[in-house]
């Protein structure tokens, strides 16, 4: 560790305490994109490593978050490209890496439903129902964190979700 000037900032500190408190977000938006729990495992604690091997270059606390996500979210995608440059093996499905924290009944059932649903959207519409929908992210946050316009964000989100609506259409629980 170099020596810190008066009054700088402690960014290590600021930047691990912020990877600490949004680790959950980052491993769920990880965990929807590549579909495996260990493989999403993998890319948060690669964007701990780079992230803090960045701390030096950072100047702004209240870009963390985005910053962070944006990794996470690049890095889950190169994770893909590269699986996808792998032979074929047996990948578990989205569904499958929830399965310890599902509901049991009636909840269970849609929850799985609407998971091999989302499964079947395009990489890019699913990316964007998640962090819309399920992480609660707004159109702006989304369009920056994937570089493309609003408008590309709100278009992905309303072929996904009209996707979604007809899939489960004819949902009945078992």
């Amino acid at each position: 560790m170099f020596p810190k000037a008066a009054g700088e900032p402690d960014w290590e500190d600021r930047l691990a305490e912020e990877l600490s408190r949004h680790r959950a977000l980052f491993f769920r938006v990880a965990v929807r994109i590549v579909r495996d729990p260990e493989t999403a495992e993998d890319v948060v604690q690669k964007l701990a490593v780079k992230a803090l091997g960045r701390a030096k270059e950072l100047r702004q606390t209240s870009a963390l978050r985005p910053w962070l996500l944006q990794i996470a979210i690049r890095d889950s995608f190169e994770e893909l490209r590269r699986r996808k440059l792998e032979p074929p093996g047996d990948t578990p499905a989205l569904s499958n890496s929830l399965a310890e924290s599902k509901p049991v009944g009636f909840d269970s059932e849609l929850r799985e439903s609407v998971l091999k649903a989302l499964e079947r959207l395009p990489e890019r519409t699913r990316t964007i129902v998640v962090l819309r929908r399920m992480e609660c992210l707004r159109g702006r946050e989304v369009a920056k964190l994937l570089e493309c316009s609003e408008k590309e964000v709100s278009v992905h989100l309303t072929r996904g979700l009209e996707i979604l609506r007809h899939s489960l259409a004819d949902w009945n629980p078992s």
